[in-house]
């Protein structure tokens, strides 16, 4: 049977102690009822059996922890204590819905409880199982601690695809013992290291309609098991939610929070644990009656989890009766519906709301969102204020859980970026405030000036030579940082305005996959960190409706350097085949996405695969580590690519310091990176720079022979002192960038976007005098927000100005 811990207080004081270590632990409130069952429920029994690991005491207590994911998988778990079969497996029954798709893991109980461990060593965030009717489920919990898996594993491989069609399905979780990733534009997927024996196989598509799949996969050492996974798509349902509010609820933005992509689900784990980004949910309409509805589109059958907020899943969420937070549940049925829901209550007996009233600097761009970010136990992801009817003025009502922590720090920050590494990275509120019991419960903060967004900014002026007339067709525009934040898909208009008024007519995306490990090596897409293809599809088709062309530039994880990748890799023949084969989907991937999408170019050749290409070398040497036949992989890459994607491509080089000679390789056109080094920036001028840029470029043009493809020249410069030397900052010590601004490179660097305008001129005036560019691109542009910080987006600085010179004059008719 379930127990339970009554106050919210303990649950969050076990959080305070064990965040740093087991992010995303167990908190157990009050819940007496196994299920939250909705109308018209049909429930099965289903039997749990979990094998423990080897060690474990003969006595443990072993729970089976269902997580909510909306609330935060820490922060309002139920918890199921297990019985033993026999030595070594613990079972437990429990009545469920029809339908249902459950989020599970399960709990070495103990002083501090451990969650079990993935044979990645990783803690496993939740399993999934599908309820289909009455069923046994046996489960192997592998470690109680990141131990390495040495026993006897295998692989697994297979297609998602729609059974009618047989068209492939992206970006499904795929879920095994515990580990997940996503497939691929191909609706392929891979997953190894995946210990022998019979485990349970779910396949969910949050952002498309098809029912979950489910089915035991057989698992035989050292063999790869295919799994084909037909779909049968399911019609889009009409969900209209009708909710009454409590008496007295503070008039701000209602919102629905759900598991489904469009309801403001991360997927993954943010800032603090948090699970859902309030900026990305949907605000629920107040109607002239008080109520509040709105309507959503949802795949019949969908397991669907939602609550209600005037926050997010965790910060003024609807509440029970007695304090403890509530997430409601409901299987879409076939048909059109509209659900009645009554919240009870956003405060918890006995507490009362802090009210904090705002007043951001004067200059605070007219755009800009401005949040909230409040630290209990570790910083949380941001809450959006509302406008008041006074000029530049904010509010929140904070009515939960703050009351049960004993101090908790806040600061504002805006568009949702808020400060986590570095507070002089990003542009947010200097100070950090502090509520308490003693504090009162009502605020009245103001700030006259943001970090890197000061008041008074100096007008800069440039010199800029007559403009060289262009051809039509000349490629201007910004290429966009591959800073992923899950904040971007909101902002992602103000940004475009932004772009706009640049007078450049192309928009660059980075979208990247992660490394999931290195030995054997393994590709997949993290929802937090890169765009999930729904979401960068509709970005692209935002930038095509405003008038803008689209290009895309998949990188292989950009937030971390490649070098610890190259030198740490076995480099087998083996290892090199697996490589290959795990490279081949993510290219294709992009190569789909980009023609669905009607981008015009997509560029490879990210610098991260050099060592890949033919003669490729290992980073900082000169030893040739590709393989004889990486010449035979890349272009069989590339005929495949042109059969899924009959666009432009053009192959990005890095210019003139890591440039050996163009690649023997099928392209459309170049994408040069200019990058170069200097000894010493003692005597640099920017005079320098521009006869720097033109000899590179004569020397380039002269040496090689593009055959007439057209070359882009794509620059990207740091706003910080000596970067013109392409070894920006006060230490001496030479850092260059290729497109990513490392939060461990920019840190401790002071801005200064005369340096960044001054180069930008010096650098366009040179290309201005190569009549064989065919384009310049801005890169490093930050989505996110207008700043004059360190970093190389031109959005809000000085530079963005001489760009638009340029490029207005460029694209003049």
């Amino acid at each position: 049977m379930p127990h339970s811990i009554n106050k919210w207080v303990a649950g969050f004081l076990f959080v305070c102690l064990q965040i740093a270590t087991i992010c995303g632990c167990s908190v157990v409130p009050a819940n007496d009822s196994p299920v939250i069952q909705s109308q018209k429920t049909v429930l099965a029994e289903v039997v749990f059996e979990a094998t423990v690991p080897e060690g474990t005491p003969p006595d443990a207590q072993v729970s089976l922890e269902m997580v909510d994911e909306i609330t935060g998988l820490a922060f309002n778990p139920t918890r199921y204590q297990m019985a033993q079969k026999e030595p070594g497996v613990y079972f437990i029954k429990l009545t469920l819905p029809l339908g249902k798709t459950l989020r599970y893991r399960y709990i070495l109980e103990g002083e501090v409880p451990l969650r079990e461990f993935s044979p990645y060593q990783e803690q496993i965030r939740y399993r999934l199982y599908q309820v289909e009717g009455p069923s046994i489920t046996r489960d192997q919990i592998f470690f109680w601690s990141p131990l390495k898996y040495t026993g006897p594993a295998g692989r697994i491989f297979g297609i998602v695809r729609d059974a009618a069609t047989n068209a492939p399905i992206p970006d499904a979780i795929i879920s095994i013992c515990g580990i997940t990733t996503l497939t691929s534009s191909t609706g392929s997927f891979i997953l190894d290291r995946i210990p022998t024996g019979t485990h349970n196989l779910v396949v969910i598509t949050p952002a498309s309609p098809y029912p979950a799949f489910q089915q035991g996969v057989t698992i035989a050492d050292q063999a790869s098991t295919p799994v084909d996974v037909p779909l049968s798509a399911v019609n889009w349902v009409e969900v209209t939610f009708m909710v009454t509010l409590p008496d007295g609820t503070p008039d701000l933005p209602l919102r629905l929070l759900g598991n489904h992509p469009s309801l403001g689900i991360l997927l993954r784990d943010g800032q603090g644990g948090m699970t859902t980004l309030a900026s990305r949910a949907p605000v629920v309409h107040k109607l002239p009656d008080g109520t509040r509805q709105i309507t959503v589109r949802l795949p019949a059958g969908y397991s669907l989890e939602y609550k209600y907020s005037l926050g997010d899943g965790f910060w003024n969420g609807e509440l029970n009766a007695d304090g403890t937070p509530r997430t409601r549940s409901m299987v879409i049925p076939d048909s059109n519906i509209t659900v009645t829901d009554q919240v009870e209550t956003f405060l918890a007996p006995g507490t009362m709301p802090y009210h904090i009233l705002f007043t951001a600097p004067e200059n605070t761009p007219s755009g800009d969102q401005i949040s909230i970010q409040i630290n209990p136990y570790d910083w949380t992801e941001p809450i959006p204020l509302s406008r008041t009817s006074k000029p530049n003025q904010w509010e929140i009502y904070l009515l939960n859980p703050v009351s049960y922590f004993q101090t908790a720090r806040y600061r504002y920050c805006r568009n949702d970026l808020c400060a986590s590494l570095d507070q002089s990275a990003v542009p947010f509120d200097p100070l950090e405030r502090q509520l308490s019991p003693e504090t009162s419960k009502f605020q009245q903060d103001q700030l006259n000036e943001w970090v890197n967004w000061p008041k008074g900014q100096n007008q800069l002026t440039v010199a800029a030579n007559p403009v060289l007339q262009r051809p039509d067709g000349f490629i201007t525009g910004v290429e966009l940082s591959p800073n992923y934040q899950p904040a971007w898909k909101s902002g992602f208009l103000p940004a475009l305005q932004d772009i706009l008024s640049l007078n450049g007519g192309w928009i660059v995306f980075t979208p990247s996959w992660k490394i999931i490990s290195v030995n054997p090596p393994s590709l997949s897409i993290d929802p937090i960190k890169n765009y999930l293809w729904e979401e960068l599809t509709g970005m692209i088709r935002k930038t095509q409706d405003a008038g803008q062309n689209a290009a895309i530039f998949p990188l292989i994880d950009p937030l971390q350097p490649g070098n610890d990748f190259w030198h740490d890799a076995e480099l087998s023949d083996a290892w090199w085949d697996s490589f290959y084969d795990r490279l081949g989907p993510f290219l294709i991937y992009y190569a789909d996405l980009a023609s669905q999408s009607g981008a015009k170019i997509l560029i490879l050749g990210d610098p991260f695969l050099n060592p890949s290409l033919p003669g490729g070398k290992m980073p900082g040497t000169n030893t040739v580590v590709a393989p004889g036949y990486s010449d035979t992989r890349w272009k069989a890459y590339l005929t495949e690519i042109r059969k899924h994607y009959t666009g432009k491509i053009f192959w990005a080089i890095i210019y003139p310091d890591s440039f050996e000679k163009l690649p023997p390789l099928d392209v459309d056109g170049y994408y040069l990176i200019y990058q170069h080094k200097v000894a010493s920036g003692q005597n640099f001028s920017y005079n320098d720079l521009t006869n720097l840029v033109k000899k590179d470029l004569a020397e380039f043009f002269t040496n090689n022979k593009p055959e007439n493809k057209p070359v882009i020249f794509r620059y990207q410069l740091p706003a910080e002192r000596n970067s013109r030397t392409g070894c920006s900052g006060d230490s001496g010590t030479c850092s260059p960038a290729l497109w990513m601004d490392y939060w461990y490179l920019r840190a401790h660097q002071r801005p200064d976007v005369q340096e960044q305008l001054e180069s930008y001129s010096a650098v366009l005036n040179a290309v201005n005098d190569i009549p064989e560019i065919s384009g310049f691109i801005s890169g490093g542009y930050d989505v996110g927000l207008a700043a004059e910080d360190n970093t190389a987006s031109v959005r809000g600085k000085p530079a963005s100005s001489i760009l638009w010179y340029w490029f207005s004059k460029w694209n003049s008719k």
